[in-house]
């Protein structure tokens, strides 16, 4: 956009310019008329205007789509927090988790994990500031989460403040994953 804006101030300084110079040689009769140079100089100005809009539209149009394809990402990422809050489940009730269930909450886990990772690789490869979007909050949400599911008293009986301290760090993520959304859609 920035681009788009210094084009256009070249180019109404160029037509100021040549208005002047134009003014600066006229005989002290102005007379009105259409000739070749005319027709050239008004063709010139069509094309660059075109050619303006056409670039303008094209970069819209791309910064759109990038915005549209990692809004895709960090929706699989919610999902993925979806599956870790389901497969956490258990640990409302401060059971202990069994085998299986300790096997599903890792592997969510790890998902989940993964889904952030390729948030973050979409959002360089994009050329996104990360520190713009503050992504280091959403890494912290998922460590913290991370430490809360699988350090002491992991795999349970849990207590209530274990229970507090997951359900804490839950909500942290889930609004960590919005915010993360809406910051792209901002971009």
């Amino acid at each position: 956009m920035k681009w788009v804006v210094v084009g256009l101030a070249a180019l109404l300084g160029a037509i100021a310019i040549a208005i002047a110079v134009a003014f600066c040689h006229v005989k002290s009769q102005i007379t009105y008329g259409l000739d070749f140079g005319s027709l050239i100089d008004a063709f010139a100005l069509l094309l660059i205007g075109f050619f303006l809009e056409f670039a303008y539209l094209k970069r819209s149009s791309e910064k759109r789509a990038d915005t549209d394809l990692l809004l895709g990402i960090v929706d699989d990422a919610k999902s993925a927090f979806r599956m870790l809050t389901e497969k956490a489940q258990p640990y409302s009730k401060g059971a202990t988790l069994n085998e299986l269930q300790k096997a599903e909450l890792l592997s969510a886990e790890r998902e989940f994990s993964n889904a952030v990772h390729s948030i973050e690789q979409a959002l360089k490869h994009c050329g996104v500031d990360l520190h713009r979007l503050s992504f280091d909050k959403l890494k912290d949400a998922r460590a913290a989460l991370k430490d809360d599911l699988t350090d002491t008293p992991f795999p349970g009986p849990y207590d209530a403040a274990s229970i507090a301290q997951i359900t804490r760090s839950l909500k942290a993520t889930r609004d960590e994953l919005t915010r993360m959304a809406f910051a792209i859609n901002r971009r």
